[in-house]
């Protein structure tokens, strides 16, 4: 059963009619980007409120901001090709409704150019890339490659990785006097873009999801706590190396106080609750406590 009403429909055609596409990789001003900034504010990275940390030079701070944006970037990468895959793949179902054929490809064309402009700033930073875990976050991969484009089940995953990212880019750019200035760029336009893809993902979840079953109900939470746990976990703490990297050796202790921050549980409870409470509005009633 199609998820899409006349109304919906209707919607789809004014979103098309008034969208305006723009390069992002043109939308950055590539001048401006300096390792000499921070790339995330120190309260966004996850040795903030560590004593150890806090008393290294700016220099230091600064190197593991740059680390840990790009980390961010690496899973931005792998959300954007994940949620790309199913509309790609349903032509055949979209070519019946021109609207909504017409959506999907202005999403794909705009994921695609996200996914440069990410690429692009690894590229540029000219820092080795960190082994990240996001294509073992097996719940995730298998749920999102298998449940239907025109599901709820579907648009519930993508309600989940589109707004945990957007609350971090939310974050710095209330911090535009000390953050690279090409980095801002970015945080504002992918801010502007993803508002509609969040408020499309809300529309889809709010018209399927009066029709779940209680039976589909309980299996879609049990899935979507465990793909909700996987993510935070790989995308708020980082892989030991890239510690290293950063030049706080070894990377393992590092990483170990990461995990045993206050602060960082704190940063991730707020930029969560905005999420849950979005699902708990639609009958998801989803937890996350740390490990």
């Amino acid at each position: 059963m199609s998820l899409l009403s006349a109304k919906s429909a209707e919607i789809l055609e004014q979103l098309n009619q008034h969208h305006i596409y723009q390069d992002p990789v043109k939308r950055v001003n590539w001048l401006r980007l300096s390792l000499d900034d921070y790339w995330l504010p120190e309260e966004a990275l996850s040795l903030y409120g560590v004593s150890e940390f806090m008393v290294l030079p700016p220099e230091q701070r600064k190197a593991v901001s740059h680390f840990e944006y790009l980390h961010l970037l690496e899973a931005n990468i792998w959300l954007e090709g994940l949620f790309m895959e199913r509309p790609a793949q349903s032509a055949s179902y979209a070519r019946k409704n021109i609207a909504l054929l017409k959506y999907h490809l202005n999403e794909l064309r705009e994921g695609s150019g996200h996914s440069l402009v990410f690429a692009e700033i690894i590229q540029r930073s000219g820092l080795p890339r960190v082994a990240t875990r996001f294509h073992e976050l097996h719940w995730m991969n298998w749920f999102t490659r298998r449940t239907s484009v025109d599901s709820v089940a579907f648009w519930l995953a993508v309600m989940l990785g589109q707004e945990i990212p957007d609350r971090v880019n939310r974050v710095i750019r209330q911090h535009k006097n000390i953050i690279c200035p090409a980095i801002f760029d970015v945080a504002t336009f992918h801010t502007v873009d993803e508002a509609r893809h969040i408020s499309f993902s809300r529309r889809m979840v709010d018209a399927g999801v009066k029709d779940i079953s209680s039976n589909k109900a309980v299996v879609l939470r049990f899935v979507l706590q465990r793909m909700l746990n996987q993510f935070v976990d790989a995308y708020f703490y980082p892989e030991h190396g890239l510690y290293d990297f950063a030049g706080l050796v070894p990377g393992r202790s590092w990483a170990n106080l990461a995990r045993k921050n206050p602060h960082r549980v704190q940063f991730i409870r707020q930029h969560l609750s905005g999420v849950l409470h979005n699902l708990q509005q639609v009958g998801i009633q989803l937890t996350w406590r740390p490990k």
